[in-house]
């Protein structure tokens, strides 16, 4: 038989130094999947609020589409009135104009009258 070198006392301290060892070491494993579990969360969080920006970044989008649409038909209505106040001014011209020459021969015509 093979005899030990070491006293009890000495194995019984490595044990305790092996045990203390392992205890050390499982507790890390637990900080580290309390950590995993935190990101596992914070990752979940983070997702949901990229799903709920998503979904807002279409709404505005949606909005945006829809106000450029009313802009642009504003804008092609206020073209339209453009066009008619530029009509309607140029017909009032030739208006004027008209009452103009018919002032002046009818200015002509009381002259003559008065002859």
């Amino acid at each position: 038989a093979v005899v030990s070198t070491q006293s009890t006392g000495e194995r019984e301290a490595y044990i305790r130094q092996l045990q203390e060892q392992l205890r050390r070491a499982d507790e890390r494993i637990e900080e580290k999947d309390q950590s995993n579990e935190h990101l596992r969360n914070n990752c979940d969080e983070l997702q949901e609020k990229a799903q709920q920006l998503s979904s807002l970044i279409k709404e505005v989008e949606a909005k945006f589409v829809e106000k450029s649409r009313q802009y642009t038909l504003l804008d092609q209505e206020f073209n339209k009135l453009q066009d008619d106040h530029r009509l309607i001014a140029e017909f009032c011209d030739k208006k004027n104009a008209k009452i103009g020459e018919l002032e002046g021969d009818l200015r002509d015509l009381i002259a003559e009258n008065q002859k």
